[in-house]
């Protein structure tokens, strides 16, 4: 007696990364491996905030071939889960990859809760501070604020659980006018709990750009890791203060300091200038003599 075999098509669809980039761009690796002498003819990326998502809702398209492809996703609605699974197509028939859950953050001028789903063990958080302020002038031209740090870790939370994540503002951009400092970007903070708050993930802001004079500027420095910030630039800028405290101000017409975890950033110019905690925000903006 003799019977046919018929042999499955379905390929192997790795989900090799999923990151989310600076400017809330998600973007992913999948690895489509087929069966010997099988085409794949179509694959992408779905993506929905109900569970199990099909090429029949919102997806990536990314073409035929068998080989790695890299979509990327944006305008995605802040707070909301998003459930995501890679897809590929051979003639008529699609075959899906594992799905993974996101969740992405704006800056709102609040706290923002997140309750840890039931099924949930770890996560991987990537997080980062907000931008230091840009001071303009014709001459010399743009001093552009530094970029706030970027950090990332892998945590094993509690299901049922609070998260909240205070993402950091802006630092207020200078006046067009020489000497003048603009502010230092607020810091971004992830913290488990309602009342303790212990935090999890910090990362710190950037600092703000200066114009000294007509032939003179000056970019901002990065966020850095680790505890301690970096002192602001220029002839009298702004102080770093260790281990989560705010910083200091500048005097005269320098940007004011973004806030700490402890305390919020304190001036030396006279005018309040420098950001607050609870949410964390950037330090505003120096003024012309």
């Amino acid at each position: 007696m003799f019977g046919v075999h018929h042999r499955s098509n379905a390929p192997k669809i790795d989900f090799e990364n999923l990151t989310i980039n600076p400017g809330s761009v998600v973007t992913a690796t999948i690895l489509v491996t087929p069966q010997a002498g099988v085409v794949v003819t179509q694959k992408g990326l779905c993506y929905s905030t109900a569970p199990a998502p099909t090429i029949d809702g919102t997806k990536t398209t990314n073409g035929g071939g068998n080989e790695r492809y890299y979509p990327v996703i944006s305008s995605l609605t802040g707070g909301a889960i998003y459930y995501v699974r890679p897809y590929a197509t051979i003639g008529t028939v699609t075959y899906y990859g594992s799905e993974k859950r996101m969740v992405v953050f704006y800056y709102t001028g609040g706290s923002q809760n997140f309750t840890v789903p039931e099924d949930a063990g770890t996560a991987k958080i990537r997080i980062l501070g907000a931008q230091g302020g840009s001071s303009y002038s014709s001459s010399p031209g743009l001093a552009a604020g530094g970029l706030g740090a970027l950090m990332e870790g892998v945590f094993s939370l509690t299901p049922g659980s609070q998260i909240t994540f205070d993402i950091g503002q802006k630092g207020g951009d200078g006046y067009p006018f020489y000497v003048v400092g603009s502010g230092g970007g607020g810091g971004t903070f992830v913290y488990s709990g309602t009342t303790s708050k212990i935090p999890l993930i910090i990362a710190g802001g950037g600092g703000g750009g200066i114009v000294f004079n007509s032939s003179q500027r000056a970019n901002g420095q990065d966020g850095q890791a680790g505890s301690d910030g970096t002192s602001g630039i220029g002839y009298e800028g702004a102080s770093t203060s260790g281990r989560g405290q705010g910083g200091y101000g500048g005097s005269s017409a320098y940007g004011g300091a973004g806030a700490g975890w402890y305390s919020a950033g304190t001036t030396t110019s006279g005018k309040d200038l420098s950001g607050k905690r609870n949410p964390w925000l950037g330090g505003n903006s120096g003024s012309s003599y």
